[in-house]
């Protein structure tokens, strides 16, 4: 009926990941971003569906571009980071943070990924003080604690199977190793 809608194409592909089908998203995202190819909210909601596949090489150049467009986007700058996580450039992640942080005190997802990439670099310490700050942000939100388990699974599951990491087999597993080490010291406060 609107077939040239960005918003009918990126609403459509929420609500497929609201069900959690992954199925069909990046094609819903692909003809919002055809449309209108500075659509930045398509472009992370594609760079989110191929970074829940794994597919990191696909996702970052969509973050970068969409970071282009709108450079001060914390939503955005959240994305990246969370992609360099992963990946295990924690600097990369740090910084990224850091600015989301310095303009939003209480952006809940850049808190979790600091906590999480602390961790990772052995700062466990400040790590658990992050972790702190994201209690307290969740507050009594079933709803949000449910959806923030459900993410960090999705996320062990990459770890466990050696997907995140940059560089040969041994770095992929030691950071596959401290990724699932900080999930699971961050996943027990939650459960």
């Amino acid at each position: 009926m609107m077939p040239e809608s960005i918003d009918v194409y990126n609403e459509w592909g929420i609500l497929l990941d609201r069900q959690g089908i992954l199925e069909g998203q990046a094609e819903l995202y692909r003809k919002a971003i055809d449309i209108d190819p500075s659509f930045v909210e398509g472009l992370c909601n594609l760079g989110a569906v191929f970074a829940e596949k794994g597919r990191f090489g696909e996702a970052m150049p969509l973050y970068e571009r969409a970071l282009e467009i709108r450079p001060y986007d914390d939503w955005t700058m959240n994305n990246l980071a969370s992609g360099y996580l992963k990946l295990g450039r924690d600097d990369k992640a740090v910084e990224n943070l850091e600015r989301v942080l310095q303009r939003d005190r209480n952006h809940l997802n850049a808190h979790l990924n600091l906590g999480l990439v602390n961790r990772c670099m052995g700062n466990g310490d400040e790590a658990k003080k992050i972790y702190q700050r994201v209690l307290e942000l969740v507050g009594k939100n079933s709803d949000l604690k449910g959806a923030i388990l459900r993410s960090c699974k999705m996320l062990l599951n990459l770890a466990k199977e050696n997907v995140l990491g940059e560089g040969n087999d041994e770095e992929k597993r030691s950071h596959n190793g401290k990724f699932i080490k900080a999930l699971g010291e961050f996943m027990s406060l939650f459960e």
